[in-house]
């Protein structure tokens, strides 16, 4: 009979990367969040319970700095300790927004950016932030703004970019996925425009490059225990009214967090 045998010695050390399992999809409610106000000129129109949907007016306007508007921001928790989430961890959040209306009025020109920041003021040099939302141009086209800024005391940048030419309507869903890394800058991001129904407008999506990769926006560098501030608001680039004005825009915006553990190590036997 053959008996089986291994050579004697230790069994190699293996290394392997674990990421937490997400949070359950999350409601962000505007009235429980905190609200830095910038510019006062928004309203909110329903209380923004379960089953009902956030509602706001806002008047059309051409400030696109968060500093300038009004914010809400939630701190999302991390699901492997239940404590509130921290740039010093590598943090991957998705976001998923459904939009019953754009408003009552066309809301040409303004955008609903869904962002992360260390820092609420987003004011100093110390102040970094980053995020992506859908725009409405001309009530046809699908638009993207992203948004990011590595020294808050300096001016934004603010960018649009046209994701397909056709396609957009008053109602629609959108997913927005912003990841950190282990040197506390933003990985990459994701932004995908898609029907009511959640089905994937064809060309609705596009790749939004980080602070860490090639892409010409400088060094993204948070303190490992600054909180992470998931924040939303409403910029825009045209400020003439009533046809700009974003009238009812009504939405339900949810979130969900998933961690990476740190390597998982093997002790030889």
């Amino acid at each position: 009979m053959t008996r089986r045998t291994r050579v004697p010695g230790p069994i190699a050390a293996t290394t392997t990367t674990q990421r937490e399992m997400p949070t359950k999809w999350k409601r962000f409610f505007l009235n429980t969040a905190t609200l830095v106000d910038g510019a006062s000129n928004l309203t909110i129109n329903s209380a923004d319970e379960r089953g009902t949907w956030s509602d706001i007016t806002r008047t059309a306007q051409n400030d696109k700095d968060p500093k300038d508007s009004e914010c809400y921001y939630h701190i999302p928790t991390n699901p492997l300790t239940g404590e509130s989430l921290v740039w010093g961890e590598n943090w991957t959040i998705q976001i998923h927004g459904v939009v019953n209306q754009w408003g009552s009025t066309n809301g040409y020109n303004q955008s609903m950016i869904v962002f992360v920041c260390n820092d609420t003021a987003n004011d100093s040099a110390g102040d970094f932030f980053f995020g992506a939302g859908p725009m409405n141009s001309n009530g046809t086209k699908i638009f993207a703004t992203r948004i990011f800024e590595n020294d808050a005391s300096s001016v934004i940048t603010y960018g649009n970019q046209q994701l397909s030419a056709t396609g957009w309507t008053t109602d629609f869903r959108f997913q927005v996925t912003l990841e950190n890394t282990n040197d506390n800058g933003m990985k990459h991001s994701t932004v995908e425009y898609r029907d009511s129904d959640n089905t994937p407008q064809s060309g609705g999506n596009a790749d939004l490059k980080g602070y860490t990769y090639s892409s010409g926006v400088g060094e993204f560098q948070a303190g490992d225990a600054d909180p992470v501030n998931l924040g939303i608001y409403w910029p825009g680039t045209n400020s003439s009214s009533p046809a700009n004005d974003l009238t009812n825009l009504q939405f339900k915006l949810y979130y969900t967090v998933s961690v990476t553990r740190d390597p998982v190590i093997s002790v030889p036997l």
